[in-house]
């Protein structure tokens, strides 16, 4: 049931498998900004840390990913009143060969309701979420030998951490 479930998210998010490129991630969300406010959603800020390592994989997926956690961050800020709505977008080297980017905002944080659930599919807390985004994330991120999570940050806001393999090899 899982791998039907699996394959048809997929299916509807067009993701089909990818061919492993080596991909230089110095500003992964570059784009990310630019999108956003063209679709009339900026409510904050987007900050951007270098980064020099080369993963492989799929940019397009990866920028996929970056993109929806943004969308995600600025989406819980909306109707927020608490503070400067802020969204941050930061990589950094890890010590065992990986990348990590972040991704943080300062919104009211997670439901601990849903916490444990956050990247099952079909689960939303939006009025017109189809809750496969995250599902979505944490499948395209698996696919490239990293791992995705989230955390409530005190005294408010949310930090999903992925993590990615450094390329050791360049395909050919």
């Amino acid at each position: 049931m899982a791998s039907k479930l699996k394959t048809a998210i997929l299916g509807a998010t067009g993701y089909s498998g990818f061919e492993l490129a080596r991909i230089l991630l110095r500003h992964p969300g570059v784009e990310t900004p630019a999108m956003l406010q063209r679709s009339g959603e900026s409510a904050g800020e987007v900050n951007l840390a270098d980064m020099y390592p080369a993963i492989s994989g799929n940019g397009l997926h990866l920028q996929q990913v970056i993109l929806n956690l943004v969308r995600n961050a600025f989406e819980a800020l909306l109707g927020d009143s608490v503070g400067g709505r802020q969204v941050w977008l930061a990589t950094r080297l890890t010590g065992d060969d990986g990348v990590e980017i972040h991704v943080d905002d300062n919104g009211p944080g997670i439901d601990p309701a849903i916490a444990d659930r956050l990247f099952d599919p079909f689960l939303t807390t939006k009025p017109t979420g189809t809750g496969l985004g995250l599902a979505m994330c944490r499948t395209i991120v698996q696919s490239h030998g990293g791992t995705i999570a989230a955390d409530t940050l005190s005294p408010r806001g949310t930090r999903f951490v992925v993590n990615l393999p450094v390329a050791l090899e360049v395909p050919a």
